[in-house]
């Protein structure tokens, strides 16, 4: 993605007070936004998602959707694939 929008996302996340609260906006966000997210911001579509994984399309369509949780070995395998870690958060 290299739209106007990623350019300014970049340029914003460079002030660490704004890369500190977006984390925190993120990390509430249920785990089907977060890796919806994590997709569009690595550029992918879901079907190139879903051939990362070895997975069809409609099943990346279901991670997506905040009724259906993944396992945790789709989370790990998600986790190589996205470059991003997986962790568990204390609610207050």
């Amino acid at each position: 993605m290299n739209s106007g929008f990623d350019k300014h996302f970049k340029h914003l996340m460079k002030n660490k007070k704004v890369e500190k609260e977006y984390w925190k906006f993120f990390l509430q966000e249920p785990v089907s936004t977060q890796i919806a997210i994590l997709r569009r911001e690595k550029g992918l579509s879901q079907e190139q998602l879903a051939k990362k994984l070895h997975m069809p399309q409609p099943a990346i369509a279901r991670l997506e959707r905040k009724d259906y949780l993944p396992s945790i070995s789709t989370l790990l395998r998600l986790s190589k694939v996205l470059h991003c870690k997986i962790a568990l958060i204390p609610q207050n």
